[in-house]
C-alpha cells in the first residue's frame, strides 16, 4: 500500500533562517517618529488655534493651557529634528543595499533597485 501525498506532510517542517545581510536605524519608521503628527497635526493646527485667539480675552485657564503649549513646542521641534536625523540615516545607500538580495524573489531586480537606491542621494 503506498502512503498518501498528505502524509509527506505529516512530519515537522524545517526553517532555515539566511541572512541576507543587516538594515540599520529601523527604528526610524515608528510612530513618535511621523513627521506629520509632530509638525503638522500637533503644532500647526495648534499654531492656528492660537492666531486666531484674542490674548486679551482669555481667561486664567486658557492662558495657563497655551502657556504649557508652548512650552512643549520646542521639544517637539527637536523630536521632529532627531526623526529626520533618523530618516536620514535608515535611507542611506550603504544601509538599504542588504534589501537588494531579498528582493530579488519578489520580482525586484538588483538594477531596479540599484536605481532606488541612487536616487536616495
Amino acid at each position: 500500500m503506498q502512503p498518501a501525498a498528505s502524509d509527506d506532510l505529516a512530519g515537522p517542517c524545517e526553517q532555515h533562517a539566511v541572512s541576507a545581510g543587516r538594515v540599520a536605524h529601523l527604528d526610524a519608521l515608528h510612530s513618535e517618529n511621523d513627521l506629520r503628527e509632530i509638525l503638522i497635526v500637533d503644532i500647526e493646527e495648534n499654531l492656528k488655534a492660537f492666531a486666531a485667539l484674542d490674548i486679551d480675552q482669555l481667561t486664567h485657564t486658557q492662558l495657563r493651557h497655551w502657556a504649557k503649549w508652548t512650552g512643549g513646542v520646542e521639544p517637539k521641534l527637536e523630536r521632529a529634528e532627531e526623526a529626520l536625523r533618523k530618516g536620514r540615516a535608515l535611507l542611506v545607500e550603504a544601509n538599504l543595499e542588504p534589501l537588494a538580495a531579498t528582493l530579488a524573489p519578489l520580482g525586484i531586480g538588483r538594477y531596479e533597485f540599484q536605481q532606488f537606491l541612487a536616487s536616495l542621494s
